[in-house]
């Protein structure tokens, strides 16, 4: 049986380059063609191999319908298999093509069974639990040291089947292990492939133990199944450690953080390593300011230099510990009075590795000291009791008492004394005067008005202020009932006041940093099964506000698909105190009907003693957009990785359709009119023409052509090319443009614009064939599309389902039938919008049409458009006698020669570059043109032409090139008086090019 000829010129092109082996099977599995590479590879006699079944020669009988997967074994005429890749695709017009590689050999079976031998004989005499498993039995073989391990007795029986061992593991592990299994089994390849696993096993005497076992599968190919190794050992006692270990540091964390007593630990240097919120307070620094500071920058000056004597004694081992009172510089710049103790914490060696220091305030307790001491034998008992500034006010005459303390708060000195009132009304803040007398007169005035109790501010002797709680009641009341004497005390609040301030403030910025990043927040109540939702919970999907909301609630906006997932995520928070915060994507229904991408976070913050979950916290953000962008990302990989692939096709289709055109226009030429064959061959002569048209398409949508770029108005371009889109519709359909940019500007290829416009109006006119409306509108941008106008061409037609939405843009993915469409037109215009700077967007419901909207980049009046590629300089016509073809295609070169050589030119040829130079270089050898493809091996045509225009500036250089008609190729030869041909061309074109 002899080869017959390629179905296609693309088989051809795959069987003569490829090095590996290709077979082209038809739609029963036969083998229609097999390259050299193959027959080599099988070592069977090429009549034996076309016209078998592909099953065949697969030595595991596989049928042609079943050997979708990659890996088979190739029998060869000895009858043996040697392991293979199959590489398969399949053709539009039914059959496949298939490469076939071959894999590494795998080693020898006897060494195997060697090694395998040995490991047995070495498992038994160790001194450790190693086990060996069969994947395919599950036969067990363990070592005798696994009778300890497992807990069994002289009489035991040691487990000799993976079953027999998974009975002894713990229930809540089996899944576990069973996964694990199955997961090594399915691991492709056949090298060795290690794991490690953690478990517990229940003895026969009801001890639980856990076991870590580190092995691998080795496979002797990659379809064994292979033997599993391990080794075992018991790590009860590291995982008891390790428990301990972390419950003691959650319980000291716990301690330090909660502590009504200031807490700080120190490195050797004085560096903060933790804090408490304690000692913040003391201090009036906020935690995070706080952790960065020094410890001896809290110090009061007077004091640091016998703290840091006392703190290199502690350090150094002299003292265990230390107990001290200092004073500490709070951070609005007043004193505190502290009771400090030290101790040094050590490490395993004894060394001090960090200091642990308790702060207590005792301000309070000094300053009832200093009271007592200093005050007045009437006031004793009272500033014993209170830390407060004592007043007696005699409203008869106006005059009051202020005790010492009440100066000393507002840092004047401290000495008790009476005065005036004016003293004290000068010293309120003027905003809160108006409330102190409003408070004051009821006192005086209503015998039943509740004791005084009021805030306000008073100025410091440093010209600051301070927030002052006033309390105070009448002792006495003349008969009328109005109070002459009024007792009582001020409190300076400040601290308490700036943090409720600090708070408040805190409060604020965290709403407006909630809502700046766009994140829904939760807090919610897992008692009540109530909590609070922050505003924009709901506002991203555009339900309005609510305060709070249930887990029902949230439920109930989840999508279907994605319910069981989200029920499963909160639930192992809520169940496992161990469990990681949860981090899961989902969908949400929006208040227009629509889906949105959430991403949402949470985890419980708050348990019981018992356990039980009290509160969760979270957030929701929408990643609708962000999960868009990585798809366009995505999409457009694949669309440049495919549009190389397009260029090298079309290249080579190029080269073909060359000496396709060209020999036909030879035949044509040859031919009377009259002559019968001449009909068949204008029928190729329109069929290479239409093969040029797709190549073309090819090429645009592989980007090798070079735009000229313009900046135009976006609805003036699109009116041009109205004409043109009236023409393309049929009886019963019409064209309805609006305009509503305002004459943005846009920087585009006019032309290219234009080729979209016709390639989504046709679609637009073949989905209406009962007739219907296309409508173009333009429009500018608003929101996320601010700065970018928008081009939609949308139709009545039948519309899409969503599996051929996903696949608009694919090349050569058409649903036209066979013969009416390339599947070129959409990835053209995907293409062209991608490079444009825009993004296309696709709406379609089956029965309702389509809506394809184009997004382009608005440009400002001083952007100009990209340069296009200066004109090639050419020199003027000139009479051509002797041409030099080159190029290593043989069938172009040959077929170009020929046509030449009819028009009495007279041709030489050259099969590359070198071999171009070697024959201009000889001293008899003159030609007027050198005629160059460009892409060929070794240097390229257009290093060639320039090479020869500078060298003999009289020889007229010519490049043929199929890579694009006016793309990059133009693009590198602009100014070096070198013409350009574009594959494929006509006898015309080909004469103009030479003679200039």
């Amino acid at each position: 049986m002899t080869t017959r000829a390629p179905a296609d010129p693309i088989h051809a092109f795959l069987a003569k380059e490829s090095r590996e082996g290709v077979l082209v099977l038809d739609s029963e599995g036969r083998i229609l063609e097999a390259n050299a590479a193959f027959v080599t590879r099988c070592g069977r006699p090429t009549d034996e191999i076309l016209g078998a079944t592909v099953d065949s020669v697969l030595a595991t009988g596989e049928t042609a319908d079943a050997f979708e997967s990659a890996h088979h074994l190739l029998r060869d005429h000895t009858g043996h298999a040697h392991p293979v890749e199959l590489r398969i695709a399949e053709l539009p017009g039914g059959g496949r093509v298939v490469m076939v590689q071959e894999l590494t050999p795998r080693r020898a079976e006897a060494d195997l069974r060697e090694r395998d031998h040995s490991f047995r004989e070495t498992m038994q005499a160790a001194r450790v639990a190693v086990w060996e498993m069969h994947q395919t039995t599950g036969e067990l073989t363990v070592s005798e040291v696994h009778r300890e391990l497992f807990g069994l007795g002289p009489n035991d029986a040691l487990p000799t089947t993976i079953a027999e061992l998974r009975a002894m593991v713990h229930p809540d592990d089996r899944g576990e292990m069973i996964a694990r299994r199955e997961g090594l089994s399915a691991t492709p390849g056949d090298g060795p492939v290690p794991f490690e696993a953690e478990y517990r096993i229940i003895t026969p005497a009801g001890d639980v133990r856990w076991m870590r076992t580190r092995g691998e599968l080795r496979r002797r190919a990659a379809d064994d199944p292979g033997i599993v190794r391990a080794v075992t050992r018991e790590i009860t006692t590291e995982i008891k450690m390790r428990f301990a270990l972390a419950e003691s540091e959650e319980r000291f964390r716990s301690a330090f953080d909660t502590s009504p007593i200031g807490k700080v630990i120190l490195t050797t240097t004085g560096e903060t390593v933790r804090v408490n919120a304690a000692l913040a307070t003391i201090v009036g620094y906020d935690m995070p300011t706080l952790g960065t500071m020094r410890w001896t920058d809290l110090v009061h000056p007077d004091d640091r230099a016998v703290m840091t004597t006392n703190f290199a004694r502690l350090l150094s081992g002299e003292v265990p510990a230390a107990r001290a009172e200092r004073r500490l510089v709070h951070r609005d710049g007043s004193v505190v009075d502290v009771s400090i103790t030290s101790s040094a914490l050590h490490d395993a060696t004894g060394a001090v590795q960090t200091a642990f220091v308790l702060v207590e305030d005792i301000t309070a307790a000094k300053a009832m000291r200093r009271a007592r001491e200093e005050s007045e034998q009437r006031l004793e008992l009272v500033l014993d009791a209170t830390r407060d500034g004592i007043w007696d006010w005699d409203v008869a005459t106006g005059n009051a008492y202020f005790g010492p303390q009440w100066f000393g708060m507002l840092g004047y000195p401290a000495e008790g004394s009476w005065a005036g009132p004016d003293v004290f009304i000068d010293l309120i803040h003027p905003e809160d005067r108006p409330g102190v007398w409003a408070a004051n007169e009821r006192q005086i005035f209503d015998p039943a008005a509740p004791d005084y109790d009021h805030i306000f501010r008073m100025r410091r002797a440093d010209g600051t202020w301070a927030w002052i709680r006033s309390r105070g009641s009448a002792v006495v009341r003349d008969a009328d009932g109005r109070a002459t004497r009024i007792v009582g005390t001020h409190n300076n609040v400040s601290a308490q006041m700036e943090a409720d301030i600090a708070r408040r403030r805190s409060e604020e910025r965290f709403g407006l940093v909630v809502e700046a990043l766009q994140d829904g927040i939760w807090d919610h109540n897992l008692e009540t099964g109530r909590g609070y939702i922050s505003p924009r919970y709901f506002g991203m999907l555009g339900y309005p506000p609510r305060d709070e909301a249930s887990y029902e609630d949230f439920l109930q906006l989840v999508h279907p698909d994605d319910l069981a997932d989200v029920i499963a995520a909160n639930s192992r928070q809520i169940d496992d105190p161990e469990a990681e915060p949860y981090d899961i994507e989902l969908r949400m229904l929006r208040a227009d009907g629509t889906w949105a991408r959430i991403r949402a976070r949470g985890r419980v913050v708050e348990r019981a003693p018992d356990g039980r979950p009290l509160r969760a916290i979270g957030a929701h953000t929408d990643v609708t957009a962000q999960r868009s962008l990585e798809e366009q990302f995505r999409q457009s990989q694949k669309m440049e990785a495919i549009g190389k692939l397009a260029g090298g096709l079309a290249h080579d289709f190029n080269n073909l359709l060359t000496a396709i055109t060209a020999t036909t226009g030879i035949l044509l030429e040859d031919l009377p009119d009259a002559d019968p064959s001449r009909a068949d061959l204008e029928q190729i002569a329109r069929a290479a023409n239409r093969g040029t048209t797709i190549t073309r398409q090819l090429l645009a949508f592989s980007r090798q052509e070079v735009e000229r770029l313009q900046v135009v108005g976006l609805d003036e371009a699109v009116a041009q090319a109205t004409p043109l889109l009236h023409r393309l519709l049929s009886p019963g359909q019409s064209l309805t443009i609006s305009g509503n940019t305002h004459h943005a500007a846009v920087q585009i290829d006019p032309a290219q614009l234009e080729l979209a416009l016709l390639n989504l109006v046709a679609n637009a006119r073949d989905a209406m064939l009962a007739g219907g409306v296309v409508t173009l509108r333009t429009r500018r941008g608003t929101g996320t599309a601010a700065g970018m106008v928008l081009l939609e061409v949308a139709d009545t037609g039948t519309g899409m389902d969503a599996t051929v939405r996903t696949r608009l843009f694919e090349p050569f993915f058409t649903t036209k039938p066979q013969g009416e469409g390339t599947g070129l037109g959409l990835p053209t215009v995907y293409g062209f919008v991608q490079r444009m700077g825009g993004t296309i967007q696709v709406e379609s419901t089956p029965g309702k049409g389509s809506c394809f909207t184009l997004t382009l980049p608005v440009v400002t009046a001083a952007e100009t458009a990209r340069p296009a590629a200066p004109r090639n300089a050419i020199a003027a016509p000139r009479k051509v006698h002797r041409i030099l073809v080159v190029d290593d295609d043989d069938v172009v070169r040959q077929t170009t020669s020929r046509l030449l050589r009819r028009h009495g030119y007279e041709v030489l040829e050259a099969p590359g570059a070198d071999a171009a130079s070697a024959l201009l270089g000889g001293a008899e050898t003159t030609v007027d043109v050198v005629l160059s493809d460009y892409a060929m091996p070794g240097r390229t045509g257009e290093a060639l032409l320039r090479e020869v225009v500078a060298r003999h500036p009289a020889v007229r250089g010519v490049l043929m090139s199929g890579f694009a008609e006016d793309g990059f190729v133009r693009q590198a030869i602009a100014g070096h008086q070198i013409a350009f041909l574009a594959k494929p061309f006509t006898l015309d074109e080909l004469v103009r090019a030479v003679e200039g």
